[in-house]
């Protein structure tokens, strides 16, 4: 399975609440895996996420099946 995630690898960045200039935090900004509702793909999702050590990585399911910016 391969898994396309959007930003992989880039960094975080904090913006300091508005009172300063943003800065690169140093750690890899957090990374969302959208699957659809089939739980044989998130757990699919799930394992490939473990076995390439993404530990800032977090697999989602779409909201009020929205996905891609689409409408129902």
């Amino acid at each position: 399975m391969a898994l396309a995630a959007e930003h992989l690898g880039t960094m975080a960045w904090d913006d300091r609440g508005g009172t300063a200039a943003s800065r690169a935090t140093g750690r890899s900004g957090l990374v969302t895996v959208p699957v659809g509702h089939s739980d044989t793909l998130r757990e699919l999702a799930i394992d490939e996420v473990k076995a390439s050590d993404l530990t800032r990585s977090a697999v989602l399911q779409p909201f009020q099946n929205v996905s891609g910016g689409s409408s129902p």
